[in-house]
């Protein structure tokens, strides 16, 4: 059991209080040592304005889905998402994310903080942003999660930044946040902004290629008990398979389809079949259990 668990599950909060920004509620938690947590409680009722849904997706399933995207990302052994676990909150399920020092995305460039007065400028801010202020890796392993998971809501103030000092020098590392419009299985009402401009662009596979290939569906399975049903699941399996068959589809093509409208998304059917031709693509490869 890590610290962060060990603090959640056995500390009384000394303050709890809501996070203005989003839309489903989410609390900052602070403990007696210190430590803090955001919190998401499964229930639709504490969500602002009642919202029963967000993004096309049941608001009072988020918090399991907010950790079932950090075992996906420790599964694959991507550290880009905060430490996130399952406990209670006044007897209903809940999600604690360990609250992480840092910075949004846009902080980074005052480009990223106005979309809507040049988007093209807000375009190149993105990528340059990307490229020059934090490690490729992290771009192309939270890519990767978000195409596993379909997160569907990666816009601008989703990605976070932390500042890490390592040998002396310090350096921008990217974070995943607010991973609850994740595993669905449709791409209904699409939202990741981020992600409409990155995909038209190729990533380089070879750094996550092992940790694809070294997922067992057992494991998969074990990871996701309690979170997800076994259709997401099999569903996840089946996108980690389409990556090993077609990685010259990824990320461009299967993902954006060229556009940069949430409206002209392809459907769930759509979003395989066109590139498998008339085989089921997570019959093309297996793999040991």
């Amino acid at each position: 059991m890590t610290h962060f668990e060990t603090t959640v599950g056995s500390m009384e909060p000394v303050s709890i209080k809501l996070i203005k920004e989003g839309k489903v509620g989410a609390r900052l938690v602070t403990y007696p040592n210190g430590m803090q947590a955001v919190m998401k409680v499964a229930s639709s009722k504490t969500t602002k304005n009642n919202c029963a849904m967000q993004r096309g997706l049941p608001t009072a399933k988020m918090p399991m889905r907010e950790v079932a995207f950090y075992r996906l990302s420790k599964l694959l052994g991507f550290d880009v998402v905060p430490e996130t676990i399952l406990h209670t909150f006044h007897g209903v399920p809940a999600s604690f994310q360990q609250y992480v020092t840092s910075a949004r995305i846009y902080d980074l460039d005052q480009r990223l903080r106005h979309p809507e007065k040049n988007k093209e400028a807000w375009v190149i801010a993105l990528r340059e942003t990307l490229r020059d202020k934090v490690p490729i890796e992290d771009t192309l392993r939270l890519t990767v999660l978000d195409f596993l998971a379909a997160a569907r809501d990666r816009h601008g103030a989703n990605y976070g930044a932390r500042l890490e000092i390592s040998s002396g020098k310090a350096r921008w590392r990217l974070i995943g946040w607010d991973n609850g419009c994740t595993f669905g299985l449709t791409q209904e009402r699409y939202h990741s902004v981020g992600h409409k401009y990155l995909f038209r662009y190729a990533f380089d596979l070879s750094s996550v290629w092992s940790a694809l290939l070294s997922v067992k569906r057992s494991s998969l399975q074990s990871a996701m008990r309690g979170l997800l049903d076994e259709e997401s699941v099999d569903h996840v399996w089946h996108r980690i398979q389409f990556m090993i068959s077609f990685p010259h589809r990824m990320p461009w093509k299967t993902l954006s389809q060229g556009s940069d409208t949430p409206d002209t998304f392809p459907s769930y059917a759509e979003f395989f079949r066109p590139m498998t031709a008339s085989k089921p693509f997570y019959i093309l490869q297996t793999q040991a259990m």
